[in-house]
């Protein structure tokens, strides 16, 4: 099931129309894979909700704007170049390579991995590994993690066996941990 919330800007009717239709989400089925496409547009913006069969693997690709992902039962992949990315309840393993924003993944019984050029993190209840690799420009904060942690930036290696408290790390100093 997809949902679509779409607003455009535009000076009269007949161009809100093609703005529209420009960025209504196309649905292309090729065997067992399902693409939504979604085109990205300067006078507009479209706010999709999109509900999967269980037991489906994602891979969600936005170029530009927010990910939110809640209530999976397996893993997902998410590739975000500018916007946050948050993962609620989910029933495997998130991984995520982003190009800006924030993250946020709490609940998860899987692994988290997380690449890329982050602002602040949140990491918390996770079943599995943690391993974060790039740029960390704010707080990142990692909070009861049953497995090995590895975090990794150009300035910073840290590893760690499991977090039963809390470990919080700023972008300018290792700082208030609580192992």
């Amino acid at each position: 099931h997809v949902q679509a919330h779409l607003v455009v800007y535009a000076a009269n009717d007949r161009s809100a129309r093609r703005s529209l239709e420009a960025l209504a989400p196309q649905l292309v089925v090729n065997g067992g894979n399902v693409t939504l496409r979604a085109a990205d547009a300067s006078n507009g913006r479209a706010d999709l909700t999109v509900e999967i069969p269980k037991g489906s693997m994602p891979t969600v690709t936005a170029n530009h704007g927010d990910v939110t992902l809640e209530g999976l039962a397996g893993s997902v992949n998410v590739n975000a170049d500018r916007g946050d990315v948050k993962a609620d309840n989910v029933g495997g393993g998130v991984h995520a390579r982003m190009g800006k924003g924030d993250f946020s993944a709490h609940a998860i019984t899987g692994d988290v991995s997380l690449q890329g050029r982050l602002d602040d993190v949140s990491i918390s209840e996770i079943g599995g590994r943690v391993a974060l690799d790039g740029d960390f420009f704010g707080d990142t904060s990692l909070a009861h993690i049953a497995a090995p942690v590895h975090f990794h930036s150009s300035r910073t290696d840290v590893e760690v066996v499991s977090i039963s408290g809390a470990l919080t790390i700023d972008s300018g100093e290792i700082g208030r941990a609580h192992v």
